[in-house]
């Protein structure tokens, strides 16, 4: 429906007494930028001129598309709105992949309890954990062995790189352990497994409850916890 906002303007450009038509009728344009809409919009722009085309020869007693002036008016609202849109953008962005990676740290820990429980045997999360030569923020594995240390032998199940998936979010390195809580394993790197019936178990047999803070370039911070039971929360 943006479209059709923007070829009501631009009709109303044509008649210099509608400016008060054009200046109502830019309202809903301005209030979609606004409420948060973004992501529509910038879909919608890239479109809006053919959409204008094929809008323009359904109007009942027109018979050719929009002029160039007409087109030339929606081109400078598309510019301006734009202009809104794109700076709004690079201030909420940081914030959103922050809040996805802690979701997708969340979903992999559940995962690995999940799969140790539908299979029967340990299922580690190792954090910063080298697979085929390139160091992963975490990786969910199938540790066949028991041992908490991934080996060739053991079946990957998902592996996470911030910097691929997430630009911009790494571990806190302000917090306790670099940012992760969870005991090492014999490599030295910290690991969280989960046993057959859902707990959670360190390197020592133990119960492996433990945290992970996770920061963006902003400066903001979130923090995904595990409890002994195997419970996973965002904080």
């Amino acid at each position: 429906m943006l479209f059709q906002y923007v070829a009501r303007i631009a009709r109303n450009f044509r008649n210099p007494t509608n400016s008060s038509a054009v200046m109502f009728q830019m309202a809903p344009v301005l209030r979609c930028c606004t409420a948060g809409i973004r992501t529509t919009f910038l879909l919608c722009a890239g479109n809006m001129l053919t959409g204008l085309a094929i809008f323009a020869r359904r109007l009942p007693g027109r018979q050719s598309g929009f002029s160039v002036p007409e087109l030339v008016v929606v081109a400078g609202i598309i510019g301006v709105l734009g202009a809104i849109v794109i700076p709004g953008a690079q201030g909420w962005l940081p914030g959103y992949r922050l809040k996805q990676a802690a979701l997708d740290l969340a979903a992999n820990l559940n995962l690995a309890k999940s799969t140790a429980v539908g299979r029967g045997r340990t299922c580690a999360v190792g954090f910063l954990q080298p697979v085929g030569g390139f160091t992963y923020d975490y990786v969910v594995y199938l540790d066949n062995d028991g041992n908490l240390e991934f080996t060739s032998g053991d079946e990957v199940i998902a592996r996470v790189s911030f910097s691929r998936r997430y630009p911009g979010i790494g571990w806190d390195s302000s917090k306790s352990g670099g940012g992760i809580t969870f005991a090492a394993n014999d490599d030295g790197l910290p690991t969280i497994g989960f046993r057959a019936n859902g707990f959670t178990r360190n390197n020592a047999g133990g119960f492996g409850a433990g945290s992970a803070y996770l920061r963006n370039d902003r400066g903001a911070q979130m923090r995904v916890v595990v409890s002994s039971a195997g419970s996973i929360r965002i904080e």
